[in-house]
């Protein structure tokens, strides 16, 4: 979980790099401190825009990649917590059967030892829809 998030925190360092030199390119086309002519402007605008794309579809295919992360983790949540259920409906039977290795208390210390994961965090997680501005985007870059 904390080297997704770590993860995100770089793609966002990424976006905001990206984003300072666009805006560096729009400044330096509106002073005209560039000598180059206007063909030579273009190629290398256009050498940009081929570069800024090709970085769109590596960052999305990130999302991607995360957002199926993030869906597995959330499947596991969800076995975990099925697992508990069950747990805790056996509980009492063996209790009652007085199963000499089994208490309710170390029973559920033992469960919840051996889960590093926080199901109440992952529980609460939202998986986010691409947004049709990224998916136009992917359709845009793909065109070029």
């Amino acid at each position: 979980m904390e080297e997704t998030t770590n993860w995100v925190a770089e793609i966002n360092m990424a976006k905001q790099l990206l984003a300072y030199e666009i805006e560096r390119l729009m400044l330096q086309e509106l002073t005209g401190s560039s000598s180059l002519c206007d063909n030579q402007r273009i190629n290398k605008l256009e050498k940009s825009n081929n570069s800024l794309c090709k970085q769109n579809l590596d960052l999305l295919e990130q999302l991607q990649v995360a957002h199926s992360r993030l869906q597995s983790l959330e499947a596991i949540a969800e076995k975990l917590l099925t697992n508990e259920s069950k747990l805790k409906q056996a509980s009492p039977s063996l209790e009652l059967e007085g199963h000499p290795a089994v208490d309710g208390g170390s029973l559920k210390a033992a469960y919840q030892g051996s889960h590093p994961l926080k199901l109440s965090t992952l529980s609460s997680l939202t998986v986010p829809s691409l947004s049709p501005e990224v998916t136009a985007l992917h359709r845009n870059c793909t065109l070029s």
